[in-house]
């Protein structure tokens, strides 16, 4: 017996594969073009939100162990001051 082959039928399941695949591509790009709108968005704000203080901070302690620190130190930054 001889194969027959369904060519209408598989005509219609590669249109109907083709539009699918165009939707989701439609879904796709909207939602990229979503991200991309909101990336812009965040980065605005970052742009916006810059520090008002350019200077580092730096914490100061005053424990024990930082001014037995301090005084072991302060000879050795004094040398390298001269």
């Amino acid at each position: 017996m001889t194969q027959e082959k369904d060519y209408l039928g598989k005509q219609l399941r590669l249109a109907e594969r083709a539009r699918e695949d165009m939707y989701f591509r439609q879904l796709d790009q909207a939602l990229i073009a979503q991200m991309r709108q909101q990336e812009r968005a965040e980065a605005e704000v970052a742009t916006q939100a810059e520090p008002l203080f350019t200077s580092i901070l730096v914490p100061v302690d005053f424990s024990t162990f930082h001014r037995i620190t301090w005084w072991s130190v302060s000879p050795f930054i004094e040398s390298l001051r001269r």
